[in-house]
């Protein structure tokens, strides 16, 4: 199973990743991978620029990443913008017991979260050639039918964790 995070900058990404995770575990679920955005930027092969290009660079990567796991995980949980639909489709297309979860978040709660300034940097024109910032100098491309959509800006942490730990429980029993 391979749970797909994705939303703005900032809509709670990686937070809800960690806590499936750590939660998943507690219920009794050890074979987990977690793959976070963030974090895979800091491997060798991952490129830290943020353009259109080295984002489909990166996300051919994660794809990568999840095939070749996907053997040794039950479960493997991305936590990653991928903010162009077809971003996501190709993703879907080429890994199996694909669950798209889409984080609903008005972009200025965004912005009131971001620790990073990066929504600030976005709005001054602060970024390097050919980057882009979802929310800022392009929009969030949504999904036609994601498997499970949360409101982060609207449900708690708490709530929102709930509904996605239900979602993947009733997705594994059915197994």
């Amino acid at each position: 199973m391979v749970i797909w995070i994705t939303g703005l900058t900032a809509s709670g990404k990686t937070t809800l990743g960690k806590q499936l995770e750590n939660n998943l575990r507690l219920l009794g679920k050890q074979n987990i991978l977690r793959l976070d955005g963030d974090e895979l930027r800091k491997r060798r092969n991952f490129r830290n620029s943020h353009s259109i290009e080295d984002r489909w660079f990166n996300l051919n990567l994660i794809v990568e990443i999840v095939l070749e796991e996907s053997i040794n995980y039950e479960i493997i949980i991305v936590s990653t913008v991928s903010h162009i639909s077809n971003m996501r489709i190709h993703a879907r297309k080429q890994i199996t017991n694909f669950h798209e979860i889409y984080l609903s978040c008005d972009p200025d709660i965004c912005e009131k979260r971001d620790f990073k300034n990066l929504y600030i940097r976005a709005k001054k024109n602060d970024l390097f050639k050919n980057e882009v910032f979802p929310g800022v100098t392009e929009p969030y491309q949504e999904s036609k039918q994601p498997e499970l959509i949360l409101k982060t800006d609207t449900e708690t942490v708490d709530q929102s964790l709930n509904v996605l730990i239900s979602y993947c429980l009733s997705k594994l029993e059915k197994k």
